[in-house]
């Protein structure tokens, strides 16, 4: 069963049975004799048990000349249980500039291997407006959230267990707590984390426990595309060598996150969790004509 692994008892299993590979065995049930063969060949069918094609599984074979009534084997295994891991999450910001107001909308693909997993949690920064975060995905039965000296701690509970190869997406509207170009000029900006575990600098992995991450992600990757309300009339400037963050352009965006990109101004990718994004921002002012 997915989620759990077999293994051979040590010294447990007799002379008499001999390790083979599963790749000898079908993965699936098979007809011994076929539909065409003549009907008194038809009684053997689908007596090969099958093996699922992602299970961990052992396979031995015994052959004896004169069976008795006991079998002439013996064989003890023993099972241990697996945790869900996602090897690198992926997500992508969007986030769209006014004069007085910062909206912004996140994707995360969580592809899940090992075992079947229902919560994921992630951390949203303390300037993000909790009023107006809100979260979409497939079958989300609860969310819940605390704060945190890191910002506020969301925990997502799925009705239905996401399996070991599947790929679950997770959506995020959101807007900052606070913005206005004439009076702040410089958007700081750090989106939300998903990593569990193998955090570095900037960021401390003892203050991630400590706010009660799930070692669920082992590393996280990003990109961040800016736009704006063509109406504001706003001038950006970035910084020249942000640490943490390269320039890109749309067409490198992955592809499952290129839809709503069109009017992207700027895009930054991030391969390591925790840097900010200090953007430099003003108004431009009306001109005599």
């Amino acid at each position: 069963e997915e989620g759990v692994v077999v293994v051979e008892v040590a010294d447990s299993r007799s002379q008499a049975l001999n390790e083979m590979s599963t790749a000898r065995l079908a993965a699936n049930a098979v007809v011994v004799n076929p539909p065409t063969a003549p009907p008194q060949q038809r009684d053997g069918v689908g007596d090969i048990p099958g093996i699922p094609a992602n299970a961990n599984a052992l396979a031995y074979r015994h052959f004896n000349e004169t069976p008795a009534n006991t079998p002439a084997w013996t064989l003890e295994v023993a099972t241990r249980r697996l945790e869900p891991w996602v090897r690198n999450a992926q997500i992508v910001n969007w986030m769209r500039l006014g004069q007085t107001r910062v909206s912004g909308y996140t994707r995360v693909r969580y592809e899940v291997e090992r075992a079947p997993v229902r919560q994921f949690t992630l951390l949203l920064p303390n300037n993000f407006n909790t009023n107006h975060t809100r979260f979409t995905g497939v079958g989300i039965r609860s969310r819940e959230s605390k704060p945190t000296d890191l910002g506020r701690l969301y925990t997502i509970t799925l009705q239905d267990k996401v399996r070991p190869g599947e790929i679950y997406t997770l959506n995020i509207n959101w807007e900052l707590a606070s913005w206005d170009v004439e009076n702040n000029g410089t958007l700081v900006f750090q989106g939300p984390v998903t990593q569990g575990k193998n955090i570095r600098s900037p960021l401390s992995q003892a203050d991630f426990t400590a706010a009660g991450m799930v070692p669920l992600v082992e590393g996280e990757e990003g990109w961040l595309v800016i736009s704006d309300d063509a109406r504001s009339h706003l001038t950006m400037t970035p910084p020249a060598k942000p640490k943490g963050w390269e320039k890109k352009n749309t067409g490198e965006l992955p592809k499952w996150a290129r839809d709503g990109s069109g009017n992207a101004r700027l895009v930054y990718y991030y391969f390591r969790t925790g840097h900010s994004f200090d953007l430099g921002v003003k108004k431009l002012k009306d001109a005599d004509v």
